[in-house]
C-alpha cells in the first residue's frame, strides 16, 4: 500500500467512521451542545502549538471574533510554552492530545498511559490550566485510554467533521466545501496545527474561508466546555 493510499484510507475512516463508531462508544463526546436556534458548532485544532501556524490561526480567530479549542501535544507545549499560554490568554479552550502523538492501537498500554499523564502534567505546569478534554491521536482509543482519561478528569472528545487538511493535494476550496456540506448544529470540526506541508499551506486560508461562509450563514462558533 502506498503512503498516499494509506492516508486517503485514514481520511475516509476519519471522515465517515464517527457516524458509525458513535453508536458503540456512547461515553465519548461526538458533538457539542447545539444551543437551540443559535446553530452552534465547534472548531478544533490538533497537534500544536507550532511557531509557524498557531499565531496565524490565533490572529484569524481574533479578527473573526471566534473561539476555538486546541488539543495540544505535550512535547509541543514544552517546546513552545509561550504559545500555549497565548492560546489560553486569548480565551480559547485547550485540551490534551497526548505527549508524543502515540497510536493507542500500536503502542504498549502502559506507555500510552504514561504519555497521557505526562501530557496533562506538562500542560498544567506550563500554563497553570488543568485540562478537562482529551482527543486521542488518530482518534484511536482503547478501554484503557478511556479509563485513564476518566481518572484524570478528562472527557474524551471525537468529532463529526474531518475535512482532511493533512492530505497531499487537498486544496483550500475542497476543505471549505467538505466542512460546509456537513455542517449541522453541535458539529465538532477537526483541523490541524502542525508541520505537515499541506496543513502549513492550506489550513489557515481554509479556516478564514470557512468562518466567513459559516458566520454569514448564521452559524455560531464556540469553544468546547463553555
Amino acid at each position: 500500500m502506498t503512503e498516499s493510499l494509506r492516508k486517503r484510507l485514514e481520511y475516509l475512516m476519519g471522515a465517515y467512521g464517527p457516524s458509525l463508531a458513535r453508536h458503540v462508544a456512547r461515553g465519548l463526546m461526538w458533538q457539542g451542545p447545539s444551543h437551540g436556534s443559535q446553530k452552534s458548532v465547534y472548531l478544533t485544532f490538533d497537534d500544536g502549538p507550532t511557531p509557524h501556524l498557531t499565531p496565524l490561526l490565533l490572529d484569524i480567530l481574533n479578527e473573526m471574533q471566534v473561539k476555538a479549542t486546541f488539543f495540544l501535544l505535550g512535547r509541543q507545549v514544552a517546546a513552545h510554552p509561550d504559545l500555549a499560554r497565548e492560546i489560553i490568554r486569548r480565551r480559547h479552550a485547550v485540551g490534551v492530545h497526548g505527549y508524543a502523538h502515540l497510536d493507542a492501537w500500536a503502542t504498549d498500554a502502559d506507555q500510552i498511559e504514561s504519555d497521557l499523564r505526562e501530557s496533562v502534567s506538562t500542560l498544567y505546569s506550563v500554563t497553570g490550566s488543568q485540562p478537562h478534554l482529551y482527543r486521542p491521536p488518530y482518534g484511536r482509543f482503547t478501554r484503557r485510554t478511556r479509563v485513564v482519561a476518566a481518572e484524570l478528569g478528562l472527557r474524551t472528545v471525537m468529532w463529526g467533521i474531518m475535512p482532511g487538511d493533512y492530505l497531499p493535494g487537498v486544496t483550500r476550496s475542497q476543505l471549505t466545501d467538505r466542512v460546509m456540506k456537513r455542517l449541522k448544529p453541535g458539529a465538532i470540526i477537526v483541523l490541524h496545527d502542525s508541520a505537515n506541508p499541506n496543513v502549513r499551506q492550506h489550513t489557515a486560508p481554509a479556516v478564514r474561508e470557512i468562518l466567513e461562509r459559516a458566520l454569514t450563514g448564521g452559524w455560531k462558533f464556540r469553544a468546547l466546555g463553555r
